[in-house]
């Protein structure tokens, strides 16, 4: 989350001042140009990780289809769909005039197919988790390493080695 960049950025940008160079700025990556995704049952909210505002990494076709067909169609609404379908299908989404029903259709399937890959690696993931576990060790190794360094780099530059 942003604020959390900030504060980062902050208490990097003082020790460096304070010790010389060791961090550098954390940049912000934002989806598509800052699109911002809200709520699919309520456009003036941001769209939620929880409950059924918006589509899980996990939620099956039926489910995604049955959320996007609830999808509140105001005018906000409608935009935030079109945000959905440029980001995910990387063109413009074409919509016949008062045809919702059928715009949502097609934002379905390609939220569908979009995640189709994702989905798809999560099962493997899921037949494996001795292999995941495995993963997770050898990441946790590399990540110690780096931190080590930072860590003793840090010290030097304060004088506590």
């Amino acid at each position: 989350q942003k604020a959390h960049i900030d504060i980062a950025n902050e208490v990097a940008k003082k020790f460096n001042s304070m010790f010389g160079q060791t961090f550098d700025p954390v940049k912000t990556v934002k989806a598509g140009g800052g699109a911002r995704i809200m709520s699919l049952k309520d456009s003036s909210k941001k769209m939620s990780k929880t409950g059924d505002e918006g589509i899980a990494l996990s939620d099956d076709a039926d489910t995604i289809r049955e959320k996007i067909k609830k999808a509140v169609t105001t005018e906000p609404g409608v935009e935030n769909l079109k945000t959905i379908y440029r980001l995910l299908a990387s063109r413009e989404p074409q919509i016949e005039e008062n045809n919702n029903a059928k715009f949502k259709k097609d934002l379905a399937e390609v939220v569908i197919e979009f995640l189709r890959p994702f989905q798809a690696k999560r099962a493997e993931f899921a037949k494996d988790l001795g292999n995941v576990e495995r993963i997770l060790k050898e990441s946790e190794a590399k990540a110690l390493v780096i931190a080590n360094q930072t860590l003793v780099e840090v010290k030097e530059k304060m004088g506590l080695l």
